[in-house]
């Protein structure tokens, strides 16, 4: 198990924004972004898309909820940074 001084601050946060989005708080989550967000959802369904701001990362965040049926919860198996 690591200790919580050692884990990179960029992983702090974005665990932070995904228990954000999974609690709704997407204002939240757009505090933790960086304004210059460039975010893909890979594929072609309904959700897929490419965005880039904070702004259009919110639209694309509440689309996938939203068709959901606001039961969609982000769950990372591994979270690394460099």
């Amino acid at each position: 198990m690591q200790d919580a001084s050692s884990v990179h601050p960029h992983v702090v946060a974005y665990k932070r924004m995904i228990a954000a989005f999974n609690q709704n708080d997407l204002s939240a989550v757009a505090e933790l972004v960086d304004p210059e967000i460039a975010y893909t959802i890979p594929g072609k369904s309904a959700v897929a898309c490419s965005t880039r701001g904070v702004e259009a990362h919110l639209r694309a965040l509440r689309v996938a909820r939203d068709r959901s049926g606001v039961t969609l919860r982000l769950e990372p198996e591994a979270v690394l940074c460099e």
